[in-house]
């Protein structure tokens, strides 16, 4: 018996469950069916960042999906598993997704909210104060 640690996509993890080359894996967004059986271990909320000069407009009331439509965002690239689940949450309540730049360099994409080109939606954990 031995060990082996992997950093793939969560869609590659899921089929070596399914394959059965691994018994165990940490995923992003699947759901239980016949064939697996997922345990939530963490939740997190999904965050707006703005230039300063918008802060106010946002920081009155909770943000709802639909808030998104028409502001100019930064998203993830569509391979990663957040923007995954923002686009199927986007289409699913019939919201259009104004996406004005994709990168998975969070500090691209910080730079570039903080030079006022757009607005960026964020899991909580990839950003912080600085």
């Amino acid at each position: 018996m031995g060990l082996e640690i992997r950093e793939v996509s969560s869609v590659a993890l899921e089929e070596s469950i399914l394959n059965h080359g691994a018994d165990l894996a940490n995923v992003h967004n699947v759901t239980s069916s016949d064939e697996v059986c997922v345990r939530p271990i963490l939740s997190e909320k999904l965050g707006l960042v703005t230039a300063p000069r918008h802060f106010h407009e946002y920081e009155s009331r909770p943000l709802r999906l639909a808030d998104l439509a028409g502001l100019p965002l930064i998203l993830p690239t569509q391979q990663h598993a957040n923007r995954t689940r923002l686009d199927k949450l986007a289409y699913q309540r019939g919201v259009q997704l104004d996406v004005t730049l994709e990168t998975d360099s969070v500090s691209l994409a910080k730079a570039l909210v903080a030079m006022d080109l757009a607005a960026q939606s964020f899991l909580g954990w990839q950003f912080g104060r600085s």
